[in-house]
């Protein structure tokens, strides 16, 4: 297929081959580019905008919106590799898009809205934004993917709102398959003898309610591949009454679930059970479908669209009030046993009421502050936003991507580190505790024990994933360990041998300790809720206890596919039908 530059509009209907057809034309790109521009995959979901970006009052707003999500999309797009992502920052990505270096290939701009809405606003907003030009040559270079009813009905407008379309555009419209080309296909791939009535059924009446079922490619595809895995008979596929009978396809839907699950063994050959599959992705699905779209892009603007499943987002599932009660629970627990520790040490020796006063006044800052962290929706993604000017010497993203890459993949080394990360976070924290109420041997033994078998469970059951914290940015990694960690160990410092009489030596050893478990454990409050969360939603059967290692399952599956720094379901009709749990 040849593209020679300007503006491209695919449209066609749900399931109809405008995505497919535009990565095969970026393939072909691609191979013939030589020193031409580089086309670049764009997800519009993923693309949001401010509220006063999308009433029209802040046209700057709109194009410094669609220039960053352009950035991310290159800078991800780069890294993919590996090292390779060292080579790009945000402002060389939009200088390299306004010196005209990019092909936009812009797909799914029908889901940039919620279902259901009374007028897409955000996809006028983005058409508006690409018709002022985005480059200081002369045109960007477009393809753009999208149903044909939602583009055709802003090229008409509507009450109150203005028509808008990509201006200057050649347009390809996507026909369905016509009862040859689906006859063809199927003889070509399948069995002739088990497949010869539906055959017969489409060639015979090609305007039938069969023909025009199984003339969109994506039911097509179901449906061979829900009666070819198992070898069943496809003779229910008779029984099709229109080219939108819902009971056929659903019954398709949960066939093809039950052949994949079968034919999908987990990493160590194992099997999932099809019902457990089937009720983990109604539970992420039905979370999709009820998360308000804003409240799912807040968390980080830059990466997460409505229909993302990440990690750090599906806590709300077990319910907003329990998780957080619990995790407030978890932090009281740590700072209760802390305090008593503290009021332990502080009544030996002399002046031991004014080292009480100071342990309750340090018991209690401590509370306050668990019980903030606990309770906040969202937990705080940075701590380090006023104190950045004084951080200008720390490394960029471009030398520390290797610290993210590694965290992120956790295999060999990178396994090996997290786990000693969190026994070395959480012994430590153990050992302090011991020291001030036992003494030395006793801190050493119980912190060496408890952080070994902490370390090796948390990794090995739970996964541990610094971008739980909510931010994709390594930089803030770095700021949130030093920021807080200099802050606890001086404090620890400070207080260890004022407060409780103890040497400036054992003082230097508190801070040291108290500042790296501290900055751990603060770093990382929504991996812990996340913890939390999956706790209770693995009592309750809702979701499995390793969801990442399901996730990834479910991606090599083909029943997910991976979106930025997260998932999405492969096709919104089975995301529909799974979040009905009518099944």
């Amino acid at each position: 297929m040849a593209y020679s530059g300007g503006r491209l509009l695919i449209l066609g209907d749900a399931g109809g081959g405008k995505t497919f057809l535009a990565r095969r034309l970026v393939l072909d790109l691609l191979a013939a580019r030589g020193d031409g521009p580089v086309p670049l995959w764009l997800d519009a979901s993923r693309l949001s905008f401010s509220k006063t970006a999308l009433d029209g009052s802040d046209e700057p707003g709109v194009r410094s919106a669609v220039e960053q999500w352009i950035a991310d999309a290159v800078i991800q797009t780069v890294g993919d590799g590996g090292p390779a992502r060292t080579q790009c920052l945000p402002a060389e990505a939009i200088k390299l898009l306004r010196s005209g270096g990019l092909i936009l290939v812009v797909d799914g701009i029908d889901e940039m809205d919620p279902t259901g809405a009374p007028y897409p606003t955000r996809a006028a907003a983005l058409l508006r934004s690409l018709n002022r030009g985005l480059t200081d040559v002369d045109g960007t270079r477009i393809i753009l993917t999208g149903r044909t009813a939602v583009l055709r009905g802003l090229a008409e407008g509507g009450v109150d709102h203005d028509p808008v379309l990509l201006q200057d555009t050649y347009t390809i419209v996507v026909q369905q398959l016509t009862s040859e080309q689906i006859s063809t296909y199927i003889r070509q791939r399948y069995s002739a003898q088990r497949w010869q009535p539906v055959i017969d059924r489409i060639t015979g009446r090609p305007e039938g309610p069969l023909a025009a079922y199984l003339s969109s490619p994506w039911r097509l595809y179901l449906a061979c591949a829900a009666y070819e895995r198992d070898g069943s008979d496809p003779s229910p596929l008779l029984l099709v009454t229109g080219a939108a009978d819902e009971e056929v396809e659903a019954g398709l839907l949960d066939r093809y679930l039950r052949s994949t699950v079968r034919h999908h063994p987990r990493s160590r050959g194992a099997f999932h059970k099809p019902e457990a599959v089937r009720r983990w992705l109604h539970t992420l699905a039905a979370h999709i479908e009820q998360t308000p779209t804003e409240g799912q892009r807040w968390i980080d603007r830059a990466w997460l669209a409505p229909s993302d499943i990440a990690l750090h987002t599906i806590w709300p599932i077990a319910g907003v009030v329990r998780v957080r009660l619990w995790h407030m629970m978890v932090h009281l627990l740590a700072v209760a046993s802390f305090a008593i520790a503290l009021l332990v040490a502080a009544e030996r020796g002399e002046d031991a009421a004014l080292k009480v006063r100071w342990s309750l006044l340090v018991a209690a800052v401590l509370v306050v502050w668990a019980v903030w962290l606990a309770w906040r929706y969202w937990p705080p993604r940075s701590y380090a936003t006023s104190a950045r000017p004084l951080l200008a010497w720390l490394p960029d993203d471009r030398r520390d991507d290797a610290r993210s890459n590694s965290l992120r993949k956790r295999r060999g080394l990178g396994r090996f580190f997290a786990g000693l990360e969190v026994a070395l976070a959480i012994g430590g924290g153990v050992g302090v505790v011991c020291y001030l109420l036992a003494g030395l041997w006793p801190a050493v033994v119980a912190g060496v024990l408890v952080g070994a078998a902490m370390g090796v469970g948390m990794e090995r059951y739970v996964g541990l994933d610094r971008s739980l914290t909510g931010t994709f940015h390594v930089r803030g990694y770095w700021e949130n360990d030093l920021i807080l960690a200099l802050t606890l160990g001086t404090a620890g410092f400070a207080f260890f041998p004022l407060a409780l009489g103890e040497s400036s030596y054992a003082g230097l050893a508190f801070g040291a300790i108290l500042g790296f478990s501290g900055a751990f454990a603060l770093s990382l409050v929504a991996w812990l809720r996340y913890v939390v969360a999956m706790t209770i939603m693995r009592v309750g059967g809702l979701l499995p206890w390793r969801l990442a290692a399901f996730l990834y399952w479910a991606y090599e599956a083909g029943l997910l596919r991976v979106s930025g720094v997260g998932y999405q379901f492969r096709h919104q009709r089975m995301q529909a039908w799974l979040a009905r749990g009518d099944h």
